[in-house]
């Protein structure tokens, strides 16, 4: 399986780029949220866009932990269907699951993509930041494709993977 193998590469990548980013992200987020703490107690100001970035980053932290949590295979999962069958069959009902959800994180990429489209012809403008608010909400589509694609590697990794142990016996 070498096309898996490649894939399997890239998402090692993306993972890297995902923590990176995390750590970045929850520290500037903690530097900035005690900044403005500090300095509204001590000295009565603080950044009038403050308040707005860690709103929007909260949202970033979430979706790309929700990511990370999908690559580990942590996700929040409806576990009666496993209950349902036995365990033979659990690792193709996972299988179909994943696939399920690569599915539903696909549909969420292009609603998120008409979302993104709707905000840049309404050319909304963060006052306090001066920048668009649809470059703030691309996290949506790119966060929802990396899902699906871990998704749909964990949705082939379970039924490949039975498969294979299948042939070997």
């Amino acid at each position: 399986m070498p096309f898996l193998k490649f894939i399997r590469k890239i998402d090692l990548g993306i993972s890297w780029a995902e923590s990176v980013s995390l750590v970045s992200i929850l520290g500037f987020m903690a530097l900035l949220a005690f900044f403005q703490v500090f300095c509204r107690n001590f000295f009565n100001f603080g950044f009038a866009w403050g308040d707005e970035v860690l709103r929007h980053l909260v949202v970033w932290v979430g979706l790309i932990g929700a990511s990370l949590g999908i690559r580990d295979d942590r996700s929040i999962r409806i576990d009666v269907i496993n209950r349902l069958f036995p365990p033979r069959i659990n690792k193709y009902s996972e299988g179909l699951l994943n696939l399920i959800g690569a599915i539903v994180s696909i549909l969420l990429i292009l609603a998120s993509l008409k979302f993104l489209q709707m905000e840049k012809e309404y050319n909304e403008v963060f006052s306090s930041l001066r920048i668009p608010v649809w470059k703030v909400l691309v996290i949506y589509p790119i966060s929802f494709g990396v899902i699906s694609l871990r998704f749909i590697l964990n949705g082939i990794s379970y039924l490949l993977g039975e498969l294979i142990k299948e042939q070997n016996q």
